[in-house]
């Protein structure tokens, strides 16, 4: 299953429950949801998944915490804000880095409409036709629906 896939899941998930139940409930309430419906669609899903900082070969064992780890590759960071806000999708990107992680997808339930509080981020993104240029290493590589990134 690729990155994609994964992420087309989660996404038909989190507006599922979004329709359900609205808007700006508790952000752990999504995140329960959101793991119990992942993992009945099959996934694999850990929740506050501990992330260690390294330096200098020294290690912090509960550095971050990431909301959601789906099938050990898509990180998912659950907020629930009435806007969005840059400091959320860089601290995404910082899981990703540290981690080591590719794909992570920004999930702000706080939107009349999830589909505008959904940012998919990739580490490391580079265009497969070198077209677009990347600013710095945090490139909101498309927000679901948008046609021009598939």
């Amino acid at each position: 299953m690729t990155d994609d896939d994964i992420t087309h899941i989660i996404i038909g998930e989190a507006i599922r429950i979004h329709r359900r139940l609205g808007t700006r409930i508790f952000e752990a309430a999504y995140e329960e949801f959101l793991a119990l419906a992942l993992t009945q669609a099959g996934l694999s899903v850990k929740r506050q998944w501990v992330l260690p900082v390294t330096f200098d070969g020294h290690t912090v064992p509960v550095g971050y915490r990431l909301d959601l780890l789906v099938n050990e590759r898509v990180v998912v960071e659950i907020k629930c804000s009435e806007r969005a806000h840059d400091a959320h999708a860089r601290q995404l990107l910082t899981y990703l880095r540290l981690g080591g992680y590719r794909t992570g997808l920004l999930i702000n339930f706080g939107f009349d409409r999830l589909i505008d509080g959904v940012q998919r981020i990739v580490n490391g993104y580079e265009p497969v036709d070198g077209r677009e240029r990347v600013a710095g290493s945090l490139e909101e590589t498309r927000r679901h629906g948008d046609r021009r990134a598939r």
